[in-house]
């Protein structure tokens, strides 16, 4: 399931495995011939779900960079991302943050 693969890339890329992961939608990453279609999942882990050190396999490169919510825009100001990552921040600021007390 899709579910099952976004677990597995957490394990993969960042190196936790989280207990549950929860869809919020489908997009498209391009236009025309280049398109292609992707998830996106919100996870909650801690410390207890880091089971490996991530960084991708065979010859990726991945780094983890943990933002601190309340840093996020600075952080974005001066990094280059891909839209979907404002849009993901924009979605947890909408969905979750009051859960943790951050709006």
């Amino acid at each position: 399931s899709l579910e099952d693969i976004a677990k597995e890339e957490c394990l993969e890329e960042l190196g936790y495995m989280p207990k549950s992961v929860e869809k919020v939608c489908d997009f498209y990453s391009g236009f025309g011939s280049g398109a292609s279609k992707q998830s996106l999942f919100f996870a909650e882990v801690c410390e207890d779900d880091k089971k490996g050190t991530g960084g991708g396999l065979d010859d990726e490169e991945i780094e983890t960079v943990f933002v601190k919510v309340l840093d996020f825009e600075a952080f974005a100001k001066d990094n280059v991302h891909a839209a979907s990552f404002e849009f993901a921040y924009l979605w947890f600021m909408k969905n979750k943050a009051k859960q943790y007390g951050l709006s």
